[in-house]
């Protein structure tokens, strides 16, 4: 290691003596740089024995190393990144298990004291992506984000608030064409989104939002043409999931007319479908002027479109179990916030959609109600047996265990099954539906009694996941729908 150091240092030292001495003819410190590029590949050796990165931090390299990124030669810059990217990556993960790690951490805490993140963010916006070598290196600096992150999350809040770098990934997310450069960038975004609040509301503040419906917008009238393309939509799609949950960004959604893209994503069945029915239901939630906003533009038929499967064979998978909970989530926020805004009209609207064409869309949710309690129904057996086996081998269970039970209750699909039930509770408000509705569950072996069952095993366990307040009022709301079933 010594001998690599060695010569690094020598070759930086005397590649800023030729370039002091003959500034202006590089010709003259050309033979300089190649000697200073080959110490600098050579250095890659030490990043396969992290247990070195001690000495090395002794020998202050790791600063000289830091400092090469400020060096003229831009080809010097883009090997400087390539060298500190495989200087900072675990080849086997982090971890307790991996005996590397506190070097890695180490060598990264001690190259951020002097400036890494920012030497980073300033330099990456030097490089010519015309280039293959100095794109390469711009590939690698964004190694070295996600190598950050990894090691600490809370680089992410540094790079994100201190630095210019969300603005520079904003920028590239948005370039025209595609290639590695832009898909990347896009995966590095959505990484440092899910680290903070305070980074999701700098991403609104720099038009964040607007840029990414611009980006998901080219996607609207074609497909991505290949996995790549497609990965990176759906990551466009992710960092609009995260953001758009903030009432701040929310705004910033309005303004850009995100609903209208959302609508045009469902309704000409594009690749991006479900990423858009997934960020509907974020925008919807809790955001009654979004749900008015939805009816008004024509979504309901778009979103029941998506409800009655309809549409769903032209994609390779059709609609998961995930895709139902977010459409079912949807209608779900529809009839609670027209609700809690007093529009009785456009509510209503959601609720006759159940009546027409001979109730097939009631049909159509007591189909899902039925998948839903068995599956909840067999998850419960299960751990039912599991209990018993426990008490027998003399264990007792404890607030723990039962937690752990309603997280596996959860997983067989407990939550959409109590969407189910809110909806068809609500809906049967209107006498033909309620008498339709009960007809259907009948012929099921089931009854509108056992939909009451099941919101109110949620009521019961409200308080889990929620503030004394939201219970309160969450409670008081089940209450009615279960005594409207029920009397």
């Amino acid at each position: 290691m010594q001998r690599l150091v060695l010569s690094l240092e020598r070759s930086i030292n005397r590649n800023q003596e030729m370039r002091i001495k003959y500034p202006n003819d590089p010709e003259k410190f050309y033979e300089s740089e190649l000697e200073l590029d080959l110490a600098i590949k050579g250095m890659h050796a030490i990043a396969t024995s992290p247990h070195l990165y001690r000495d090395l931090i002794g020998l202050n390299t790791h600063n000289s190393i830091c400092q090469l990124l400020n060096h003229d030669n831009t080809d010097i810059v883009s090997d400087v990144f390539a060298l500190i990217y495989e200087l900072t990556e675990a080849e086997d993960g982090l971890g307790e298990e991996n005996p590397d790690t506190i070097y890695i951490q180490e060598l990264v805490s001690e190259m951020v004291q002097i400036q890494l993140l920012g030497l980073l963010s300033l330099n990456i916006r030097r490089l010519d992506e015309n280039s293959d070598e100095e794109k390469n290196g711009i590939y690698r600096a964004l190694g070295i984000i996600e190598n950050l992150i990894e090691i600490d999350p809370n680089y992410s809040t540094v790079l994100s608030t201190e630095t210019k770098i969300l603005k520079w990934i904003l920028d590239r997310i948005q370039a025209t064409g595609f290639d590695n450069i832009k898909q990347y960038s896009a995966e590095i975004l959505t990484i440092l989104l899910l680290n903070d609040r305070n980074i999701q509301i700098k991403l609104g503040e720099l038009d964040g939002i607007e840029i990414l419906l611009r980006c998901c917008s080219i996607y609207s009238k074609n497909n991505p043409s290949g996995g790549d393309e497609e990965e990176y939509l759906s990551n466009i799609f992710n960092a609009l999931c995260i953001t758009c949950v903030l009432e701040e960004n929310k705004k910033y959604f309005n303004e850009s007319e995100g609903l209208d893209l959302v609508r045009l994503f469902i309704k000409r069945q594009r690749y991006g479908r479900k990423e858009a029915l997934r960020l509907l239901n974020y925008v919807l939630d809790s955001e009654p002027k979004n749900c008015k906003n939805w009816v008004t533009l024509g979504g309901i038929g778009t979103l029941f479109s998506a409800y009655m499967n309809r549409g769903s064979s032209k994609h390779k998978k059709g609609y998961s179990d995930d895709d139902e909970e977010h459409i079912l989530s949807c209608i779900k926020h529809l009839l609670k916030g027209l609700e809690d805004i007093k529009e009785e009209k456009l509510w209503l609207r959601v609720v006759f959609k159940f009546g027409e064409k001979n109730f097939e869309k009631l049909e159509r949710i007591v189909e899902l109600f039925e998948k839903y309690y068995s599956k909840v129904k067999t998850c419960d057996d299960e751990l039912d047996r599991w209990r018993v086996a426990m008490v027998e081998a003399g264990y007792v269970l404890d607030e723990n265990d039962e937690d752990l039970c309603y997280l596996k209750r959860l997983d067989a699909g407990l939550f959409t099954l109590q969407t189910i039930c809110y909806i068809i509770a609500t809906i049967c408000v209107n006498e033909k539906i309620m008498q339709q509705a009960n007809q259907l569950l009948i012929l099921n072996n089931f009854s509108l009694l056992v939909v009451a069952n099941v919101l109110r095993d949620e009521k019961v366990s409200l308080g889990k996941a929620n503030s004394e307040e939201i219970t309160s009022k969450l409670s008081l709301k089940l209450q009615t729908l279960i005594d409207s079933l029920t009397n």
